[in-house]
């Protein structure tokens, strides 16, 4: 079996991030940025920590290298200690626990169950009102933890004394970042927001109030190059694409042959770049603009339109 990893590290998508919102006015490391992620997940727990190290490795080094030997020093230094290098970097670290709507992975959401439960309700002239539902919703009882999430942004009010740059949300479960955009976009109107991973529920027109310009890194779209994707529907996440970009290469469909060559696709004369670069995309009104500058000529994603 030869086990090929492809993928950048969750550091080079970070990386990305960081450097569109230096682009956008927000210098991390000296502005202040608010990182919420989850508590109960190895992945919410260790995020934080490498975003912390990235900042921390770009401040003390112009450039990390292609071994990143000032990011490995970094992670080290931060992981020592934690609390005084957020501190210093002008990170507020907030988590919170995975399943915000009270539901389990696989379950439907508490909101589309709340609205299904609300149209049944009106069609028999029963709707209850919105201040009563969200008041149902946000007592400190039950499964669902709304009332939590009131308390969590009281709480960042309270200790962030000036706006902050940027509020990063670094969690696995969409509905959960969803709710706290909800949230979060009331009472910081005008901050940035950023987000990991790519996910069509993003788009959906209901949320896009709360969706709308929030920039999401990512290690891949909704979808590969055309002549890649073929006839293939674009996915619901960046990580179906990954699994389809992985298969193609598992049956044969790509080949590579070694490091120094490129790409080959069936149906296909173009050869494609082994380099897979990160993409950052920015939430719009309807779409995902790919805000992307590293995208080469022979790159296997979808290519950013003009």
């Amino acid at each position: 079996i030869d086990y090929q990893f492809r993928l950048n590290g969750d550091d080079e998508v970070l990386g990305a991030l960081i450097e569109e919102l230096r682009l956008r006015s927000v210098n991390v490391g000296t502005d202040p940025v608010v990182l919420l992620s989850e508590s109960d997940t190895m992945y919410g727990r260790a995020l934080p920590l490498t975003f912390a190290a990235i900042t921390k490795a770009k401040k003390e080094h112009t450039s990390l290298g292609d071994d990143k030997p000032g990011l490995t020093d970094s992670l080290k230094e931060v992981i020592k200690n934690q609390v005084g290098a957020m501190k210093d970097l002008k990170i507020l670290h907030y988590t919170y626990l995975r399943g915000l709507d009270g539901m389990i992975p696989g379950e439907q959401s508490l909101e589309i169950k709340g609205s299904t439960r609300r149209g049944n309700g009106q069609a028999n002239g029963q709707m209850a009102s919105l201040a009563e539902e969200q008041g149902r919703l946000e007592r400190s009882e039950n499964d669902s933890q709304f009332d939590y999430i009131r308390r969590l942004i009281a709480r960042i009010k309270q200790e962030v004394d000036l706006r902050p740059g940027a509020i990063g949300l670094l969690g696995t479960d969409i509905y959960d970042e969803i709710l706290l955009l909800q949230a979060l976009h009331r009472e910081f109107p005008t901050t940035l927001f950023f987000a990991t991973d790519m996910d069509g529920r993003l788009l959906e027109p209901r949320y896009n109030k709360y969706t709308r310009n929030l920039l999401v890194g990512s290690q891949f779209g909704l979808a590969l190059r055309e002549e890649i994707q073929q006839t293939v529907s674009p996915f619901r996440d960046n990580f179906q694409t990954s699994t389809f970009f992985s298969t193609l290469q598992a049956v044969g469909h790509i080949q590579h042959d070694s490091d120094s060559k490129p790409y080959t696709v069936d149906l296909s004369d173009k050869k494609f770049s082994t380099v897979i670069e990160p993409r950052v995309f920015e939430i719009g009104h309807t779409q995902a603009i790919d805000l992307s500058l590293n995208t080469a000529p022979g790159s296997i994603h979808q290519q950013p339109q003009p």
